[in-house]
């Protein structure tokens, strides 16, 4: 479909898991067609995964890059104002963030595209040595009112409404400031429970959610 794709490799503290992660790349990077990017670890500075275990888990990635004697952009993806440590960074070639100004910071929605722009003007100037791409940004369309730190309650619910003018603001935006970007996202993800994490976290899909 001639679509751009970031493959994932999920980085945790259980070694076993992570190995199966590098073969399960492997048998990704046997496929003739190319792959644009590939990602080690999301958010890590979320999951308190040991630097020795993101270190060994580039290098392995890149290995398996060049074994298939491919030029594939490693790097890794991080949330908006996280810090990646100097070695890791020095091992990577593109650093992908993760912004999220209409959902879980008390942004409205009628200046959140404005927000975004900040937020990635930051990210490249905190990561200047390397390339720099929106890997997440969205609103979701239901789940309730967010509760930010300080206790106050987000003024606008997520609705319909609220996520289609996020995601036109977020085009007209990505499109003008020629941004590269991945939106999320394409589907909703009803298999997240109540449990895990925010109700909100189940409705960000565009073509089930009803946002176009």
């Amino acid at each position: 479909m001639s679509l751009r794709t970031i493959i994932g490799v999920s980085v945790t503290n259980n070694e076993t898991e992570n190995n199966r992660q590098i073969e399960g790349l492997r048998k990704i990077l046997d496929d003739p067609e190319p792959q644009d990017i590939i990602m080690v670890g999301n958010e890590l500075s979320l999951a308190n995964v040991d630097l020795e275990i993101f270190l060994k888990n580039i290098d392995l990635v890149r290995d398996a890059v060049l074994q298939k004697g491919l030029e594939i952009p490693i790097g890794t993806v991080e949330i908006y104002g996280g810090g990646i440590d100097h070695e890791a960074l020095e091992k990577l070639d593109i650093i992908g963030i993760n912004a999220y100004p209409a959902v879980w910071d008390s942004t409205e929605y009628s200046v959140a595209a404005k927000k975004l722009d900040e937020y990635f003007k930051t990210g490249k100037e905190q990561f200047s040595e390397k390339a720099v791409l929106l890997t997440e940004t969205g609103a979701a369309y239901a789940g309730g009112k967010y509760w930010v730190e300080n206790g106050r309650v987000k003024k606008e619910s997520p609705s319909k409404e609220t996520a289609t003018s996020y995601l036109e603001g977020f085009l007209q935006w990505s499109k003008k400031k020629e941004i590269p970007s991945f939106y999320f996202q394409a589907f909703l993800q009803p298999a997240k429970s109540f449990g895990e994490g925010h109700p909100m976290e189940q409705y960000f899909g565009l073509i089930d959610g009803e946002t176009m």
